[in-house]
Order: C-alpha cells, then structure tokens, then sequence
C-alpha cells in the first residue's frame, strides 16, 4: 500500500512537470507573461494594474481569469507603427534667413542700445531662379522661409520718400548649407543730416530800445544740418529792436509756432532744428542797412534752397521770422521757410532760389524802393520720392 502510493505521487509529479514545461514552451511561442497572483487575494479579484505607466500606444491588458493554480497571463500585444514614420522623405529640406535692420547712428557697424530699429524697408533675396522679398516689421525684424540650400544674394530699400541712406553693415550674400542662417543684421545711417547722439543748442533774446548807433550781427553754420544762416543790421537813428533766436539740433528739443493759414490760430506749433523771430523800428536820417539769409546746402545733404534778403530804408516797421527743418524728426522735414510783415519807406528786397544740379532751377526776385508795406510768406519743401531701381540693361543677356 505504501508502495502504491509512493508511486502515484510519483506519477502525479511527472504529470505536473510535463504541464509545467509546455505550458513554459506555449508561453514562450505566445510571447506571454505568467505572473503568480499574490497570496491573500481571492481567484476572483483580478491584478491591480498601473494604467499611468503604459504609453499612448499600448492598451490596459484585460485581467482575464485565473487557473486553478491561481495564475493569469496577459498576452503582450507587438507595438503598432505608423506608416507615416516608416515613410522616408524625398524632399529637400527647407531653411530660413532672418535678420534686423537699425538705424546706425553713431556709424560704426553695430547696434548700440540707444540706435532705434527702421521698419518699412523692403528686404529682397535673390537665388539662382527666384525672388524672395518681405518688409521689416516694427521691431526692424523680417524672415524669409521655404527656401533650399545653395547661395543667395541680400539687397534692401528704404520706405518711399526716404533718400540719402547709406549702409555701414549689410550681408550681401549667404549660402546656405544645413541649416538656417540668423542674425544677418544690417545698419544704415545719413551721413550729411542723421541727428546727431548729442545735440548743441544756441538761444538768443534781446530787447533794444534807445537813439544812436547800431551794428548787429549772427552767424550759425551747421553742416550736420546743412544749414547757413547770416543776419547783419547797421545804421544810426532811433531804434526798438526785439529779437530771439534759438537752433537746436534736436527738433524735440525746440518747439516753435509757424503761420499756417489753414489753421484758425493763423499758426501751428512744429518741431523744429532752427528759429528766428526779429521785430524792428527805426527811423532815422541815415539809412539802416540790413541783409539776412538761409541756406540749406546741398551738397551737406541739405535741399539746395537759399532766401536772401536785402533792407536800406529810413523808416521801417517789420516782423520777420526764419525758420528751417532737416532731420527727420522735424515736423517740417527738409523745409526753408521765411515770413515777413513789413512797412517801410527806402527799398527792401528778396533773391530766392531752389537748385538741383543738372535737372531743376528755380528762381524768384522781388524789389520794393518807395513806401510800401509788405506781406509775404516764402518757404522751399522737398518731399522726394523714391525711384524703382532699374536694370541699366534691362531685356539684354549681361
């Protein structure tokens, strides 16, 4: 008996290790997992499973049931691919270029905190068969994308009505590689009339009254602003003179009224570089003798205008203002201007003229000798308009 039932067990054993090994070798072939369910837990309850850990891809395997040895398998489901991953891409890759473009004040090559962004300007890239172009934004910037590897070239320019831009910092030409390019910053500044980092300012007020003698003379030259102003008075008699003169190579820093006559006031209050205002009486037996001039110099960057004026009278009452803007930030940009109020008995006369070289001459003469009285205004406003750059050999294979 007890040999009997030595030897069931023993027959029990060999049947258990044969179920054991091909349920290994099922497993194994399945790609399955045989996990030992935790002591305590009833067949019934299934595994706690950690859904946080599985990915995007993979599904919360199914607990399914136990066995009666209190086992369970969850079959492990091959990772789905996209077909969109395996796909290989024949197309080139694609590369931008981007840069900023600043007012380079002080002109040398770099942007310094204080150097304002321009914003406007049209930015052009050339490749081997097409055209690129975009405008910088407010902040100076501008990108342009989409484009393949190989070499380009870089041009730009200015809002329209702006002239006399010259570049101290500009990439003309890239090649791109395997990557964008960045940072291809660009300065620009105005050599003969930018607003200068530090401004100089002249003020003048004087009040006069008495008989005798009198010998006045002004002078302000400024090639920053192309300007040449020249004021001389002389003569012996009783006189009033009230005169105030200021210049200012900041027009923020001057503020003047200037007649207008669309404007109820009769005047408008404008930004200016340079302002005179003189008020003369006399009368006397020798003759005063005056002249006054402004000058916006071309060839310093300024208009080519000049407003002479000429006086030798015996009696005069006269109000007088000259004025002139130049740099940009000037209400009245690129203008010489003159206002006259005058009663008087002698001669009195102006020589005006606006000449550009080669193509545009403008001439006015007027003189007065007797007794008269005279209302005149008198300004020169350029307000040029920039040309489409043109291929001087447009249609022909150069």
């Amino acid at each position: 008996m007890k040999g009997s039932s030595s030897s069931a067990l023993t027959h029990r054993l060999t049947i258990a290790f044969l179920i054991l090994l091909i349920h290994a070798a099922t497993g194994i072939a399945d790609e399955e997992v045989v996990c030992e369910k935790p002591a305590g837990k009833s067949p019934s309850e299934p595994l706690p499973t950690d859904e946080s850990v599985l990915s995007q891809e993979e599904e919360a395997p199914s607990p399914g049931r136990t066995d009666d040895g209190g086992r369970w398998m969850v079959r492990q489901t091959p990772p789905r691919t996209d077909d969109k991953e395996d796909r290989v891409s024949t197309e080139p890759p694609k590369f931008c270029l981007s840069g900023r473009k600043y007012w380079d004040k002080n002109q040398n090559g770099e942007r310094d905190p204080e150097e304002g962004d321009l914003s406007g300007w049209t930015i052009t890239v050339d490749g081997e068969s097409t055209t690129w172009w975009t405008a910088t934004n407010i902040h100076g910037y501008w990108k342009i994308c989409n484009l393949s590897a190989g070499t380009y070239y870089i041009s730009e320019r200015p809002p329209r009505g702006e002239i006399g831009w010259i570049s101290s910092r500009r990439p003309a030409k890239v090649t791109i590689t395997d990557r964008s390019i960045k940072d291809l910053n660009s300065g620009n500044y105005r050599a003969l009339h930018d607003e200068p980092r530090q401004y100089e300012q002249f003020c003048e007020s004087q009040l006069v009254t008495g008989s005798g003698y009198l010998d006045v003379k002004n002078s302000v030259l400024d090639k920053k602003l192309a300007m040449d102003y020249q004021n001389k008075i002389f003569g012996e008699g009783d006189i009033g003179l009230e005169s105030a003169q200021v210049y200012s190579q900041e027009p923020n820093k001057l503020r003047r009224p200037i007649p207008n006559c669309s404007d109820p006031n009769g005047t408008t209050m404008q930004r200016l570089n340079f302002f005179d205002n003189t008020k003369v009486v006399y009368e006397g037996e020798t003759p005063l003798v005056g002249s006054r001039s402004i000058r916006s110099i071309e060839r310093y960057g300024g208009i080519g205008a000049d407003i002479h004026e000429n006086f030798s009278v015996r009696r005069m009452e006269a109000d007088q203002t000259v004025f002139l803007g130049t740099t940009s930030n000037s209400t009245i940009r690129r203008t010489v201007g003159s206002n006259t109020q005058n009663s008087f008995e002698g001669m009195w006369g102006t020589d005006s003229r606006l000449h550009k070289i080669f193509y545009k001459d403008i001439k006015r003469r007027e003189r007065f000798s007797g007794d008269f009285e005279v209302l005149r205004e008198l300004k020169f406003h350029e307000n040029p308009t920039a040309e489409e750059g043109r291929c001087p050999c447009g249609g022909v294979d150069c």
